[in-house]
């Protein structure tokens, strides 16, 4: 239509991960049957003379088809891609595509991927082991023993994500171990996990495990722990102390820090609408930081949203050099506006 794409390197984005993600599918068009898109699709990945387009272009038509029962043809072909494509990108879509297969030929290929040099393909493999739930768990379980460390974290997450509760007490007990390792990049990956299986576990020692760690002398780990956390806080928050958490954002050196515990602060404060802990989240938009100030006040946004009051309001001429931040504000004065009129009318 005439547009152009320019792309900002200076700009800030916050990434919040695989929460609420949602796989890409693409429209197939053309003359073909579903039979044959797959069969075209096998033949790209089949040919060593591919471009990299057609390779990433067939994983995305593969992928918008594994409801069909031909899809289990393209397995290995997939999974040879996986293990010896040399961009990352490609072994990414790969272990996408193989994680939505729902057979058990796709298995071994993903946990050989947990391997992968790259980060990237590694995540994503264990994401769709936990995706193929029971299929994954037996093999996991089976091998996990003489994995290195770092591989543990991704297991665990296959395994704490899976729908099995045995497996996910094992995978309590992992990222437990992990944490208790002393190595901060190790403790750093497995508070990540634990924080991406929080809504599967039920265990309060690792909830525990997570607190004791908030104010680790390594930040990355501090951060992370924190964002960790507040993953937890829906279902754990009267065993989280979260006056330490509204220390570390108020006063922590470190912006991500500052930045994880305001974001534990807003989700605890939806957990408990305790005035303490909505005060601390609107103290949090003082931060010299824009991102910070950013999740305070869409944590703020987000406690109105659910019919949470705020105690203190926020002035309507309230300037902020960040044009996030000045949009959530636009927003929370909009709901607070809406709010009051509800209350005028009830009383009426």
């Amino acid at each position: 239509m005439g547009y152009e794409v320019h792309y900002e390197p200076e700009a800030l984005v916050y990434h919040y991960g695989h929460m609420r993600r949602v796989d890409r599918v693409t429209s197939l068009g053309g003359n073909l049957n579903d039979q044959q898109h797959i069969q075209q699709a096998i033949s790209h990945l089949d040919d060593p003379t591919s471009s990299w387009a057609d390779i990433m272009r067939a994983g995305l038509v593969l992928s918008s088809l594994t409801h069909c029962d031909d899809i289990i043809l393209a397995i290995d072909a997939l999974g040879k891609r996986l293990s010896s494509h040399e961009d990352f990108d490609v072994r990414w879509r790969m272990a996408l595509t193989l994680g939505k297969i729902r057979d058990p030929r796709s298995v071994p290929y993903l946990i050989q991927a947990l391997f992968d040099s790259s980060f990237y393909p590694c995540d994503e493999a264990a994401w769709a082991l936990a995706r193929l739930g029971s299929l994954s768990v037996a093999p996991l379980l089976e091998g996990m023993h003489a994995w290195p460390p770092e591989i543990r974290p991704f297991v665990a997450l296959s395994l704490g994500r899976s729908g099995d509760i045995g497996a996910a007490d094992t995978a309590t007990q992992l990222l437990i171990e992990e944490l208790r390792s002393g190595d901060s990049k190790r403790q750093r990956d497995a508070a990540y996990f634990a924080g991406e299986i929080a809504e599967f576990s039920f265990s309060e020692a690792l909830v525990i495990e997570l607190q004791s760690h908030i104010q680790s002398q390594h930040d990355e780990v501090a951060a992370v722990c924190c964002w960790a956390v507040g993953a937890f806080a829906a279902r754990y928050w009267k065993q989280i102390e979260w006056r330490v958490i509204s220390r570390l954002a108020n006063e922590h050196s470190n912006v991500l820090v500052r930045c994880e515990a305001t974001v534990a602060l807003g989700k605890m404060a939806l957990a408990n609408a305790d005035n303490g802990l909505v005060e601390a989240v609107n103290r949090c938009l003082q931060d010299s930081e824009s991102r910070v100030r950013y999740v305070a006040a869409q944590s703020l946004r987000t406690l109105l949203e659910q019919g949470i009051t705020l105690r203190s309001t926020i002035p309507e001429d309230r300037h902020d050099s960040d044009y996030g931040v000045m949009f959530e504000l636009g927003l929370i004065n909009r709901l607070v506006g809406l709010n009051l009129a509800k209350t005028a009318i009830a009383a009426k």
